[in-house]
């Protein structure tokens, strides 16, 4: 919320990000974010990134009340963190990257950020539990017993 004009690098696509505690941390942002963001300053080179009334930064109460107002149900900044976090690690496969980019001093606090997908769990299952890819019934090569996937049991 208290993101300023000068905080938006036009030129490397990043944003500067003050986290808790001060710590500062660059943010990259995507050429149609950009393309947003410039439409939203216009003109102006300095200043509050987003401002309420009287030209203020806005407050995290604001932000909660337009998200309870114009995303859907159960849409907030909160999960969207979330969100982002899960998708960027299942992308990059790569913890470090999620944790720098959440601003985070623990890799743990970034863990529990982490969601996993139902299909992507089943592809990993399938990948070293061969028989279950197979989708069938098979026989065990060592004795006449026959095995079954789970879910026909």
């Amino acid at each position: 919320c208290t993101m300023n004009v000068e905080d938006v690098d036009f030129d490397d696509q990043m944003i500067r990000v003050v986290g808790k505690g001060g710590k500062v941390r660059m943010v990259f942002v995507d050429e149609e974010t950009l393309e947003e963001i410039a439409d939203l300053t216009g003109d102006r080179l300095s200043g509050p990134l987003f401002s309420g009334q009287g030209g203020n930064h806005i407050s995290t109460r604001t932000v909660q009340l337009i998200f309870k107002k114009y995303a859907p149900p159960g849409i907030t900044p909160h999960k969207i963190r979330h969100s982002y976090a899960s998708e960027l690690y299942r992308r990059s496969r790569n913890l470090r990257v999620v944790q720098e980019n959440l601003g985070h001093a623990s890799i743990k606090t970034t863990e529990v950020y982490l969601h996993t997908d139902v299909d992507e769990r089943r592809q990993v299952y399938r990948e070293f539990f061969p028989l279950a890819a197979q989708g069938r019934r098979a026989v065990n090569e060592n004795s006449n017993r026959q095995t079954f996937r789970m879910d026909e049991i």
